[in-house]
């Protein structure tokens, strides 16, 4: 049961991440002169995530851990929330 829970958690933060990231595109997009290398590399990242979130469902510990642990700790930087 706790594995379950743990990538849940783990996709959800993942969600989160790929949400922050494509409102960074949005943001971009939307400047006068948006910067390409910029949008390049927040859409690269955001398919690495993808890909990420697609391969926790095989029930990949390692990965799990990264996305609770690695992941779970930039969200909570990002939105300010207590680590």
């Amino acid at each position: 049961m706790e594995q379950g829970i743990q990538v849940e958690n783990a996709g959800e933060t993942i969600a989160t991440l790929i949400g922050y990231f494509t409102n960074q595109i949005i943001d971009e997009e939307e400047q006068p002169e948006p910067e390409q290398r910029k949008i390049a590399a927040y859409d690269a990242f955001i398919r690495e995530l993808r890909a990420e979130q697609l391969a926790l469902w095989r029930e990949n510990q390692a990965l799990v851990d990264k996305a609770c642990f690695l992941y779970g700790h930039f969200a909570r930087l990002m939105f300010g929330a207590a680590a």
